[in-house]
């Protein structure tokens, strides 16, 4: 059982760090959108524009929040990560809406940034729910 519960919990980081990680990329585009169209790569952001872009962003984003909380549902979620999961969520909820109100190039880039804040935290908040 014990084998399972970490397969499970291996699972679910993998799944919420790939959320965060293409959220990120989505909004990461928003920024790149000159550059993109230079080369002829068709990002979401160039084929279907900021807004609707930001929104895919902010979905992918809120997606990992609702991700991070399955060790609840399964059962496997210790003191630490109980705690600790409240910080990367609430990084992550700020930037899909913050995304979402002012979804220009400034501020896809300054989400980039922020996100891999809330990437790192997520890292040890899922490290120290292991232990």
């Amino acid at each position: 059982a014990g084998g399972t519960a970490l397969g499970s919990l291996l699972l679910i980081m993998a799944l919420t760090s790939f959320l965060a990680g293409v959220g990120r990329e989505v909004v990461k585009a928003i920024a790149d959108i000159p550059g993109d169209a230079k080369r002829g790569i068709k990002s979401l952001a160039i084929a279907q524009g900021m807004g609707r872009a930001a929104a895919a962003g902010a979905a992918l984003f809120l997606s990992a929040v609702l991700a991070s909380w399955l060790p609840f549902l399964i059962g496997s979620a210790n003191l630490f990560y109980s705690l600790g999961v409240v910080l990367p969520d609430l990084i992550f909820a700020y930037l899909a809406v913050s995304i979402l109100r002012k979804p220009s190039a400034a501020n896809a880039m300054a989400v980039k940034r922020v996100a891999l804040l809330g990437m790192l935290a997520g890292l040890f908040v899922f490290v120290g729910g292991a232990l």
